[in-house]
């Protein structure tokens, strides 16, 4: 219905007057308001739409790996080292997997032990941990509809059923899982950190890799 009338974006992110919406406003995580009793959190986009965003960092911003979410993750991995030195950040996320020795997480895990306990993801939203999923999964996307969840509290993945969360989690053997819940290779963005000229940090070594 979107395609049926101009909308206007009532609080652009730069400021300013009302304008437009324009594709980029439609982000994973973005509460869009079309009217006033027409409310959504945009809570996933298809495979197709991430690509063309990654493929376009100007344009779309949060999905800029190189320009804006690594120079965001190399700085709290060193905030992290320095408040913390002598402890390794690769031993403590390890720590924290629900697996206990292995390597992967999904997107839910990565950022309660990433976000809220290691201050990895601190300044990052709900796209740009997509696009980090994306890029460190080691299960190939399928081809979704991108997904609109009511702006109210019961909106998006927390509003799901658990049999759709488990379809959402890839139970369901005829879908590939959301990135969400893609095992994250987090060995792999730890390693993408520390081949980006901060192997002096002690934190993102384990093992005297």
């Amino acid at each position: 219905f979107v395609g049926l009338g101009r909308f206007y974006h009532p609080a652009p992110p730069e400021g300013g007057e009302s304008r437009p919406f324009r594709p980029q406003d439609f982000y994973i995580g973005a509460t869009v308001k079309l009217h006033t009793n027409n409310i959504f959190k945009v809570v996933e986009l298809d495979d197709a739409t991430l690509k063309y965003w990654e493929a376009n960092p100007t344009r779309y911003p949060l999905s800029d790996w190189s320009g804006y979410i690594l120079p965001i993750l190399l700085h709290n991995a060193r905030s992290w080292a320095a408040k913390n030195r002598g402890r390794d950040l690769r031993a403590e996320i390890t720590k924290q997997d629900p697996e206990g020795s292995s390597l992967a997480m999904n997107a839910v895990e990565l950022e309660k032990v990433l976000g809220g306990q290691v201050g990895l993801l601190e300044g990052l939203g709900e796209h740009e941990v997509v696009v980090i999923c994306r890029k460190f999964s080691f299960i190939q996307p399928s081809r979704k509809s991108a997904v609109l969840g009511g702006g109210g509290g019961g909106g998006g993945i927390a509003g799901m059923t658990t049999e759709q969360q488990d379809t959402m989690r890839g139970r369901d053997s005829t879908s590939t899982p959301s990135p969400r819940f893609r095992p994250v290779r987090y060995d792999m963005l730890l390693d993408s950190l520390a081949q980006h000229h901060w192997r002096e940090l002690s934190g993102l070594h384990g093992g005297g890799a």
